[in-house]
């Protein structure tokens, strides 16, 4: 028990292979997408490993860990780093829909009722492969990074930064693209640089995490973290600090029965999420 049932040798599907991309197993065997010369799409026996149909993709598969394929019914959904979303029949490996999102390097591609959601550079859009349309576009300055993101329900959350510029959350909504909240998020102190580092969607809300560093000396020295929860109309439920002096800025985030659970400062914290 726990033995390999097969291994892909080095001769086999993935020699030319630099990276395997994404793997899911289906009804028929084992779907693969790797990256090397060409991202490839791949159907292994489940049994033997070996082969059973093939497909070199147009284009490479968007790089950015939140924008990987994903398998809805019985098709392969994937972006690529200009923005094109494709659905590739699981049976056949045939194209059945592709559209233009107008988003390059993707950071975010989801399902959503039936459509696919595209987060990228200038923004993000709502698109519709079967009707062959892009339901809506939204579009963020060019000045705006995004530096996180999550989806709550029927609102895309969406943390930006301006250069230097206080950190702002962006809730939009999903069914039209348009905003319905902008939440500055401001230092507390002079020369105070927030660092948002993780961010977590909850079931009414989303939690960001900040490590706060200070340059008053001259120096980036960590002076605190921050831990700031919002709705889904970008009301803020919390927004807790903790001082702390020697500490690496590492910080992790989870949701977990109902619970935030927050990692720094070499402490493990708890919150309710409802309280």
């Amino acid at each position: 028990a726990g033995g390999d049932t097969h291994r892909v040798s080095d001769q086999d599907s993935l020699a030319d292979a630099n990276d395997v991309l994404w793997i899911r197993q289906c009804g028929q065997g084992v779907l693969v997408i790797t990256s090397g010369s060409d991202d490839r799409l791949l159907l292994l026996d489940l049994e033997s490993g070996k082969e059973t149909r093939r497909l070199t993709l147009s284009s490479p598969v968007a790089q950015n860990s939140q924008a990987r394929p994903f398998l809805l019914d019985d098709r392969i959904c994937y972006v690529d780093e200009r923005g094109f979303v494709s659905q590739i029949g699981v049976d056949d490996f045939a194209l059945k829909g592709r559209i233009s999102s107008g988003q390059i390097r993707p950071n975010l591609f989801a399902p959503w009722k039936g459509m696919f959601l595209v987060l990228g550079y200038p923004g993000a859009a709502l698109c519709d492969v079967a009707g062959n349309k892009i339901l809506w576009r939204a579009e963020f300055k060019s000045s705006e990074q995004i530096v996180e993101r999550a989806v709550i329900g029927e609102v895309l959350v969406v943390a930006t930064r301006q250069g230097s510029e206080a950190n702002t959350l962006v809730g939009v909504n999903l069914s039209d693209g348009k905003r319905v909240f902008e939440e500055r998020v401001e230092a507390e102190e002079e020369n105070d640089v927030l660092k948002l580092k993780v961010g977590v969607a909850l079931q009414d809300g989303a939690a960001f995490g900040y490590a706060i560093t200070n340059t008053s000396t001259g120096m980036s020295v960590l002076r605190s973290f921050r831990l700031i929860v919002v709705d889904s109309t970008g009301k803020r439920k919390l927004d807790w600090s903790r001082a702390t002096s020697g500490s690496a800025e590492t910080m992790s985030l989870a949701a977990i029965d109902g619970y935030i659970v927050l990692t720094a400062d070499r402490a493990t914290i708890c919150f309710g999420a409802k309280e």
